[in-house]
């Protein structure tokens, strides 16, 4: 992290596809080098690998097991109601357009494509401040939105309506991190679906810090227009709007999970939580986003805060939300198994659209999870 709040050591952190190193300078004492690099292996070793028994009681994190699927156990496929697991899935949206004033959601007996996880509308969907920009079927190109650039990965919106997700990038890193935090595999299955994926260039520096000030509350502001013209131009899936970040992207994705919860379905949180900069009243109490909370260990995660402490902070600050946590016991430079948990993130995304119940893992994780991730709630111990 870089300049985190405002104190006198200063982090340079490099990223790239195999993880990213980082040099610490403090005035007056030289260079200090802080963790490494690290590949994109899973946590458990395997290409992905779970439990094979099919999850484990949400209370007690006991596994059947560890196997190697990539998608066993999951309950839906994505928006187009192809499937990856037992039941084909989708979600459906009521209008292809943006709305002037807050929904009031449809419940959740509203119909859902291929027949999958339904939810409800959103409750609080932004309008459009501006001319929308051509987003449809760009691969990393930029689009101007309200008058900040953002890094586009869209399909094609009659393939739709699909997932939109935001990201936020770390300190030191820019807005093509999605290619190894979230992954091509994932990005092109969102794109496949007709969805979107929009990291912001930069901040606007506008409103409050979020964390080490890379990001701040105005950026959501952006981020509403991202969503009011995903909805408008590329018809994205109203349930399925999802928030991700790492480090400093994560903490601001947190943010998004509280003052955005009016629209936001789901959220990734790699070495991220809550440290109580970023936390504010959710904007909608009655929708809790699923989440994955993704960090490593104890003393370990740490870069002048401790991102496994903030990542327990977010989740005990919410006990009826849904949110896995997953410690791979590195430090905050651990990139490969941190983001090793992007497949098995975006599908519990993809099963859970925007205020879903019952809760689908109810019974425990699907099997593509790793012994190291727990549902909630998170054991003391973990």
């Amino acid at each position: 992290m870089c300049q985190f709040l405002r104190m006198s050591r200063v982090l340079v952190v490099t990223l790239g596809t195999a993880g990213f190193g980082a040099s610490c300078a403090a005035a007056g004492s030289g260079v200090d080098t802080i963790g490494g690099s690290s590949g994109r292996a899973s946590i458990d070793g395997s290409a992905g690998g779970g439990r094979a028994g099919g999850g484990y009681a949400p209370t007690s994190g006991a596994g059947a097991g560890n196997g190697s699927s990539n998608s066993g156990g999951s309950v839906s496929g994505d928006v187009n109601g192809s499937s990856s697991g037992s039941t084909s899935t989708g979600a459906s949206q009521s209008s292809a357009g943006s709305s002037g004033t807050p929904s009031s959601g449809s419940g959740s007996s509203a119909s859902a494509i291929g027949g999958g996880p339904r939810g409800r509308d959103p409750t609080m969907l932004p309008t459009a401040k501006g001319p929308c920009p051509m987003m449809s079927n760009l691969n990393g190109t930029n689009a101007t939105f309200a008058g900040q650039a953002a890094t586009v990965w869209s399909g094609d919106p009659a393939k739709g309506p699909g997932p939109l997700l935001i990201y936020w990038f770390a300190t030191g890193s820019n807005s093509m991190e999605p290619t190894w935090a979230i992954q091509m595999p994932q990005i092109q299955r969102i794109v496949a679906a007709g969805g979107a994926v929009v990291a912001q260039v930069k901040t606007t520096s506008m409103g409050s810090n979020t964390g080490d000030y890379v990001w701040y509350t105005g950026d959501a502001a952006i981020a509403d227009e991202v969503v009011a013209c995903g909805i408008q131009t590329q018809k994205i899936n109203q349930r399925q709007i999802w928030t991700a970040g790492y480090s400093a992207g994560a903490l601001q994705s947190v943010y998004m999970w509280y003052a955005r919860s009016g629209y936001i379905a789901g959220a990734i949180s790699y070495s991220g939580g809550d440290i109580g900069i970023n936390k504010v009243a959710l904007q909608d109490p009655s929708n809790l986003p699923v989440a994955l909370a993704s960090h490593g260990a104890a003393g370990q995660d740490v870069i002048v805060v401790d991102f496994n402490a903030g990542s327990h902070t977010w989740e005990k600050n919410n006990p009826t939300a849904f949110i896995v946590d997953c410690d791979d016991g590195g430090n905050h430079l651990s990139t490969g198994p941190r983001t090793a948990m992007a497949p098995q993130a975006i599908q519990m995304l993809f099963d859970h659209p925007f205020g879903m119940k019952p809760e689908p893992y109810a019974s425990g994780l699907p099997s593509a999870w790793p012994m190291t991730c727990v549902p909630p709630p998170v054991p003391a111990n973990h």
